[in-house]
């Protein structure tokens, strides 16, 4: 398993890949992640390491190949890159060392680290499996992030080759499965999967606890909440404009839980309009996760217009594991309103609009009998469709896709 992250980091992509190891290695495979060394979110190296070529530990049962690579100091186009880079030189380098597998499996993006996955598992003669995360490069063609013509025409060729030359490609939903056929990628080369939550873990709490009064939260403010990363194709600024637009409503507070490219831009912006409505927060621990998740009275998830079908928030589950109603401002065809609507668990309106997003919260709040309703259909939602449950079935289904 190759993967940018992994714990102690508590990033969504890297808990995902722990887990999923731990559920091949419950069922007798060995494991070997290789990653990098954990840096998030302080940017530095965590305390307990020192950065060498490579480094191997065994942790809960996996080899855990750490390689070194540039540690991002901001979150620029030039460190990211950078960080990938050297990600994807040493990962392929680390592989090679430590093999042989018989299964290459890791996430895209970034593609460096999807090249390295592919020639690793070449150099084996074994199945190499892309977990299609987000669809790159159009992520971030979309959201404006890369503009340059060149850098497009070379990403989108390294594209078409990691699609040519990679097993089996695992896109998250119906969205990206459909997106990766439009691509031209053959419907056998594609095994469709989805994302997982643990709802124990993540389980209703009540709304006022430790953590509301910690972060001096009165007991009758009524919570908007966005939790996860603030990121430029999700639009997060509607939150700040929106709550601009409630600024006298004086007992509605949006709560902004996490980092991301938008959170200064975010910060900037409600101190300039002088908001004394909006919080903002980094993520908290994964052990308080179920405690933040509580303080939300109704929680929001966003993506940018178009960018529904090369981006799939996880946070979604987390509102409904948490037995929250959502708000989803995202376009209708996605995967993300498909659940809202499926789960009968909240609202889809439409994406970046502020007005409409200031209107459907005052609405809600004026709703206790249906956001309880909501709340209670996206817990059982998730419950029967995406709960870790299912995770050992899914790991199985992985491999057994990768072999046929």
């Amino acid at each position: 398993m190759m993967t940018t992250a992994y714990p102690p980091e508590n990033l969504p992509w890297g808990v995902k890949f722990a887990e999923l190891a731990a559920a091949w290695i419950q069922r007798g495979h060995e494991v070997t992640v290789i990653t990098g060394y954990p840096h998030w979110p302080e940017r530095r190296l965590h305390p307990g390491y020192r950065r060498r070529w490579s480094h191997v530990e065994q942790v809960d049962g996996v080899r855990l190949v750490r390689a070194w690579h540039h540690i991002p100091r901001r979150n620029s186009f030039y460190h990211r890159t950078l960080a990938f880079l050297t990600l994807g030189v040493t990962m392929r380098w680390a592989g090679r060392k430590h093999g042989p597998f018989d299964l290459v499996y890791a996430a895209i993006p970034p593609p460096t680290v999807a090249t390295a996955a592919i020639s690793i598992a070449k150099r084996f003669g074994c199945p190499s499996v892309l977990d299609v995360e987000d669809i790159h490069p159009d992520a971030s063609i979309d959201s404006g992030f890369i503009t340059n013509p060149l850098l497009i025409a070379l990403l989108r060729r390294q594209e078409r080759w990691i699609y040519r030359h990679a097993t089996l490609l695992c896109p998250l939903g119906n969205s990206f499965f459909e997106r990766l056929l439009a691509k031209g990628v053959p419907e056998k080369k594609l095994h469709r999967i989805w994302n997982w939550i643990d709802t124990d873990e993540v389980r209703p709490l009540p709304r006022v606890n430790d953590l509301r009064r910690e972060w001096g939260i009165p007991e009758d403010m009524f919570i908007v909440l966005y939790a996860g990363t603030m990121g430029r194709q999700h639009g997060t600024r509607v939150l700040v404009d929106a709550a601009n637009q409630l600024r006298k409503k004086r007992n509605i507070l949006f709560l902004m839980v996490g980092m991301g490219v938008e959170r200064e831009q975010n910060e900037r912006l409600a101190s300039e309009l002088k908001l004394t409505n909006v919080q903002f927060h980094d993520f908290v621990p994964r052990d308080r996760l179920a405690e933040m998740q509580a303080l939300s009275d109704v929680s929001v998830v966003t993506l940018l217009s178009g960018r529904g079908h090369s981006s799939n928030p996880s946070k979604l589950l987390g509102y409904l594991a948490a037995r929250r109603p959502v708000i989803a401002a995202v376009q209708g065809d996605c995967d993300t309103a498909a659940i809202v609507r499926e789960a009968e668990c909240g609202m889809v309106i439409e994406p970046s609009n502020d007005e409409i997003l200031a209107i459907t919260i005052e609405n809600i709040q004026k709703s206790p009998e249906k956001m309880k309703k909501w709340g209670k259909n996206g817990r059982k939602w998730v419950v029967s469709n995406a709960s870790r449950s299912g995770l050992g079935e899914m790991a199985e289904g992985i491999l057994s896709a990768a072999q046929n």
